[in-house]
């Protein structure tokens, strides 16, 4: 089943829901609810891909997590970057080899420095990457991660993790990912063809939540 749910006041999470898997969306659902909303609607449209993974810097390896996604996602998720920047169009159009830490992996690797400017090798799609990190993700106190910040109401917050545990099997990565801080961003178009999204995050008119889930059912 496809749910398009209101998990914040401006915000809709796509997915798609079974009792026993999880399955995943693809361009064409994406490009449909792109064509069919106006920017009055829906002002940004993110597509996310979140991935266990290991990254190496000299002699350390960790597991981590990466998450695929492109140049919207700070303003669809309400990301903040505390150094650097965030990757652009650009980096996604040219498939640029860069990154954005988030701040627990970033100590691990490199203490109190400032990372942005280092290499680091990332394991994507069966080869290990090279990628030079161009931003460091702000951190966010551990009781703020889930809420506000990333766009959930607060008091939503158990009763949808709870249910996406229940119908999908896919909540706890995705907690661990927002709680832990331990993610590297990439660039979408680096991850090879053909592929699939775990979510589509929409950033919507906040008057119109209910109807716009409701069409957005309706046309996937």
């Amino acid at each position: 089943r496809r749910h398009a749910t209101d998990m914040a006041i401006d915000t809709l999470s796509i997915r798609i829901e079974h009792r026993l898997h999880s399955s995943q969306l693809t361009k064409t659902d994406l490009n449909a609810i792109r064509t069919h909303f106006s920017e009055q609607k829906i002002s940004s449209l993110t597509p996310f891909i979140i991935r266990k993974t290991d990254v190496r810097h000299t002699e350390q390896t960790y597991t981590t997590t990466v998450i695929a996604t492109d140049h919207t996602a700070p303003i669809t998720r309400n990301f903040h970057v505390q150094k650097g920047q965030y990757f652009t169009r650009d980096d996604v159009t040219n498939k640029r080899q860069v990154c954005v830490v988030e701040s627990s992996i970033s100590k691990k690797l490199f203490g109190t420095q400032n990372p942005c400017g280092k290499q680091i090798l990332l394991h994507i799609d069966d080869k290990m990457l090279q990628f030079k990190i161009i931003g460091l993700m702000e951190e966010l106190p551990e009781d703020r991660v889930l809420s506000d910040d990333y766009g959930f109401r607060r008091n939503r917050r158990l009763e949808m993790v709870h249910k996406l545990k229940f119908m999908t099997g896919i909540a706890q990565p995705q907690t661990d990912w927002k709680r832990n801080q331990t993610a590297f961003h990439i660039p979408l178009s680096l991850m090879a063809e053909p592929f699939t999204y775990d979510w589509i995050i929409a950033k919507a008119d906040p008057d119109k939540l209910q109807e716009i889930a409701a069409e957005t059912q309706q046309i996937m």
